[in-house]
Protein backbone atom coordinates (compact mmCIF):
# COMPACT_ATOMS: atom_id res chain seq x y z
CA UNK A 1 0.00 0.00 0.00
CA UNK A 2 1.59 3.09 -0.64
CA UNK A 3 1.47 6.09 1.50
CA UNK A 4 0.13 9.19 1.11
CA UNK A 5 1.74 12.20 3.28
CA UNK A 6 2.17 15.89 3.51
CA UNK A 7 3.49 18.34 5.79
CA UNK A 8 0.89 21.10 6.82
CA UNK A 9 1.36 24.45 8.53
CA UNK A 10 -2.02 25.73 9.90
CA UNK A 11 -2.55 29.17 10.42
CA UNK A 12 0.94 29.82 11.94
CA UNK A 13 2.28 32.51 13.75
CA UNK A 14 5.78 32.75 14.93
CA UNK A 15 7.33 35.22 17.41
CA UNK A 16 10.81 35.81 18.45
CA UNK A 17 10.87 38.42 21.48
CA UNK A 18 9.19 41.57 20.21
CA UNK A 19 8.80 40.93 16.53
CA UNK A 20 6.71 38.20 14.48
CA UNK A 21 8.96 36.38 11.96
CA UNK A 22 5.22 35.42 10.47
CA UNK A 23 1.55 35.79 11.31
CA UNK A 24 -1.72 33.62 10.08
CA UNK A 25 0.64 31.59 7.41
CA UNK A 26 -0.72 28.94 5.94
CA UNK A 27 0.85 25.97 3.50
CA UNK A 28 0.82 21.95 3.06
CA UNK A 29 3.87 20.59 1.50
CA UNK A 30 3.50 17.38 -0.82
CA UNK A 31 5.98 14.66 -1.78
CA UNK A 32 8.49 16.27 -4.60
CA UNK A 33 7.26 20.03 -3.49
CA UNK A 34 9.74 22.36 -2.77
CA UNK A 35 9.04 25.58 -1.17
CA UNK A 36 12.06 28.29 -1.39
CA UNK A 37 11.69 31.21 1.21
CA UNK A 38 14.14 34.53 0.97
CA UNK A 39 14.87 37.60 2.76
CA UNK A 40 15.14 38.09 5.86
CA UNK A 41 17.18 38.29 8.87
CA UNK A 42 19.11 35.30 10.15
CA UNK A 43 17.20 35.57 13.43
CA UNK A 44 14.10 35.14 11.30
CA UNK A 45 15.66 32.66 9.30
CA UNK A 46 16.69 30.35 11.82
CA UNK A 47 13.20 30.41 13.56
CA UNK A 48 11.50 29.49 10.50
CA UNK A 49 14.02 26.97 9.38
CA UNK A 50 13.54 24.76 12.85
CA UNK A 51 9.45 25.73 12.43
CA UNK A 52 9.44 23.66 9.38
CA UNK A 53 11.10 20.97 10.72
CA UNK A 54 9.28 20.75 13.66
CA UNK A 55 12.10 21.11 15.92
CA UNK A 56 10.28 24.24 17.73
CA UNK A 57 6.78 24.95 18.13
CA UNK A 58 5.02 28.19 16.84
CA UNK A 59 3.60 31.44 18.95
CA UNK A 60 0.62 30.42 17.80
CA UNK A 61 -1.43 27.46 15.09
CA UNK A 62 -0.61 24.02 14.53
CA UNK A 63 2.59 22.26 12.46
CA UNK A 64 2.29 18.23 11.53
CA UNK A 65 2.76 15.61 9.45
CA UNK A 66 -0.63 13.85 7.77
CA UNK A 67 0.29 10.09 6.96
CA UNK A 68 -2.66 8.13 5.83
CA UNK A 69 -4.79 10.13 6.89
CA UNK A 70 -3.48 10.16 10.38
CA UNK A 71 -2.37 13.34 12.08
CA UNK A 72 1.31 12.96 13.75
CA UNK A 73 3.75 14.76 15.08
CA UNK A 74 6.63 15.74 12.64
CA UNK A 75 9.98 13.52 14.33
CA UNK A 76 13.50 13.50 13.42
CA UNK A 77 13.39 10.89 11.16
CA UNK A 78 11.20 12.28 9.33
CA UNK A 79 13.20 15.42 8.41
CA UNK A 80 16.96 15.00 6.65
CA UNK A 81 18.55 18.57 8.17
CA UNK A 82 21.50 20.05 5.44
CA UNK A 83 23.92 21.93 7.96
CA UNK A 84 23.22 25.37 9.08
CA UNK A 85 26.64 28.04 8.59
CA UNK A 86 27.85 28.79 12.25
CA UNK A 87 25.40 26.73 13.56
CA UNK A 88 25.32 23.40 13.23
CA UNK A 89 27.86 20.99 14.30
CA UNK A 90 29.59 19.68 11.87
CA UNK A 91 32.28 16.26 12.29
CA UNK A 92 34.66 17.82 10.13
CA UNK A 93 37.82 14.83 11.08
CA UNK A 94 35.61 12.42 9.92
CA UNK A 95 36.25 10.81 6.29
CA UNK A 96 33.22 11.31 3.72
CA UNK A 97 32.81 7.67 4.47
CA UNK A 98 32.89 7.40 8.02
CA UNK A 99 30.59 10.13 8.40
CA UNK A 100 28.20 8.44 6.16
CA UNK A 101 27.72 5.40 7.59
CA UNK A 102 27.90 7.48 10.99
CA UNK A 103 24.75 9.45 10.32
CA UNK A 104 23.13 6.02 8.73
CA UNK A 105 23.65 4.64 12.28
CA UNK A 106 22.08 7.23 14.28
CA UNK A 107 18.93 7.02 12.26
CA UNK A 108 18.69 3.01 12.50
CA UNK A 109 19.15 2.56 8.49
CA UNK A 110 19.18 -0.95 7.65
CA UNK A 111 21.82 -1.93 5.39
CA UNK A 112 24.17 0.89 6.28
CA UNK A 113 26.99 -0.05 3.92
CA UNK A 114 24.92 -0.41 1.08
CA UNK A 115 23.10 2.74 1.80
CA UNK A 116 26.52 5.14 1.87
CA UNK A 117 28.04 3.22 -1.43
CA UNK A 118 24.33 4.64 -3.20
CA UNK A 119 24.78 7.89 -1.73
CA UNK A 120 28.61 8.49 -2.69
CA UNK A 121 27.82 6.71 -6.36
CA UNK A 122 24.73 9.45 -6.59
CA UNK A 123 26.71 12.00 -5.66
CA UNK A 124 30.13 11.65 -7.30
CA UNK A 125 31.64 11.00 -4.08
CA UNK A 126 34.06 7.92 -4.88
CA UNK A 127 37.31 10.06 -5.77
CA UNK A 128 37.04 11.83 -2.27
CA UNK A 129 35.31 9.00 -0.25
CA UNK A 130 38.64 8.48 1.89
CA UNK A 131 39.49 12.43 2.35
CA UNK A 132 38.47 13.88 5.57
CA UNK A 133 35.25 16.68 4.96
CA UNK A 134 37.45 19.26 6.42
CA UNK A 135 40.17 18.81 3.40
CA UNK A 136 36.95 18.89 0.56
CA UNK A 137 36.62 21.92 -1.79
CA UNK A 138 33.28 23.55 -1.56
CA UNK A 139 31.88 21.47 -3.96
CA UNK A 140 32.50 18.08 -2.71
CA UNK A 141 31.71 19.38 0.63
CA UNK A 142 28.14 20.56 -0.25
CA UNK A 143 27.37 17.16 -2.13
CA UNK A 144 28.83 15.17 1.13
CA UNK A 145 26.57 17.25 3.22
CA UNK A 146 23.41 16.98 1.17
CA UNK A 147 24.23 13.13 0.96
CA UNK A 148 24.32 13.05 4.63
CA UNK A 149 21.63 14.84 5.50
CA UNK A 150 19.51 12.11 3.00
CA UNK A 151 21.07 8.85 4.11
CA UNK A 152 17.63 8.05 6.54
CA UNK A 153 15.37 8.16 3.18
CA UNK A 154 13.73 11.69 5.11
CA UNK A 155 10.56 13.07 3.23
CA UNK A 156 11.67 16.83 4.14
CA UNK A 157 14.69 18.02 3.42
CA UNK A 158 15.99 21.06 4.85
CA UNK A 159 18.62 22.97 3.18
CA UNK A 160 20.01 26.93 4.32
CA UNK A 161 21.66 28.86 1.92
CA UNK A 162 23.28 25.47 -0.12
CA UNK A 163 24.89 28.45 -2.43
CA UNK A 164 27.08 29.77 -0.42
CA UNK A 165 30.65 30.00 -1.87
CA UNK A 166 29.92 28.35 -4.45
CA UNK A 167 29.88 29.20 -8.32
CA UNK A 168 26.73 30.30 -9.70
CA UNK A 169 27.55 27.45 -12.10
CA UNK A 170 28.39 24.89 -9.77
CA UNK A 171 25.29 25.72 -7.22
CA UNK A 172 23.21 25.45 -10.11
CA UNK A 173 24.55 22.07 -11.23
CA UNK A 174 24.00 20.91 -8.15
CA UNK A 175 20.52 21.93 -7.25
CA UNK A 176 19.62 20.63 -10.62
CA UNK A 177 20.76 16.77 -9.83
CA UNK A 178 19.62 17.30 -6.54
CA UNK A 179 15.58 17.77 -7.97
CA UNK A 180 16.57 14.71 -10.36
CA UNK A 181 17.24 12.71 -7.17
CA UNK A 182 14.12 14.16 -5.89
CA UNK A 183 11.81 12.67 -8.36
CA UNK A 184 13.48 9.20 -7.84
CA UNK A 185 12.77 9.11 -4.04
CA UNK A 186 9.89 11.42 -3.63
CA UNK A 187 10.79 13.67 -0.57
CA UNK A 188 9.90 17.32 0.02
CA UNK A 189 12.66 19.95 -0.07
CA UNK A 190 11.88 23.35 1.86
CA UNK A 191 15.40 25.99 1.60
CA UNK A 192 16.29 29.10 2.39
CA UNK A 193 18.11 31.11 -0.50
CA UNK A 194 19.45 34.37 -2.29
CA UNK A 195 19.49 32.61 -5.55
CA UNK A 196 16.89 33.74 -8.01
CA UNK A 197 17.28 30.45 -9.99
CA UNK A 198 17.15 28.17 -7.31
CA UNK A 199 13.70 30.22 -6.44
CA UNK A 200 12.43 30.06 -9.88
CA UNK A 201 12.63 26.09 -10.06
CA UNK A 202 10.81 25.79 -6.71
CA UNK A 203 6.83 25.11 -6.63
CA UNK A 204 6.31 27.60 -3.81
CA UNK A 205 8.61 30.03 -2.76
CA UNK A 206 7.97 33.31 -0.22
CA UNK A 207 10.08 36.63 1.02
CA UNK A 208 10.05 36.83 4.52
CA UNK A 209 9.89 40.39 4.73
CA UNK A 210 6.54 40.60 3.47
CA UNK A 211 5.63 38.72 6.66
CA UNK A 212 7.15 40.71 9.37
CA UNK A 213 4.75 42.74 11.81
Amino acid sequence: MKTEWKFVYNNISLQTKKEYVIQQWNMELFPMEQFAFLGGEIKQQIPFYFLLGGYINPSKGDVFLLENSQKHPIKPSDVGMGPIPNFTPFFTELRVRESLIQHSSLFGVRNANKRTDQLIEQWGLQSVQKERLRDLNEDYMRCSEIAMALVHYPKLLLLDHPERHLTKGKWQAIWDHLLDIQKQEGFAISITTHDQYTASRCSKTMLLEENKR
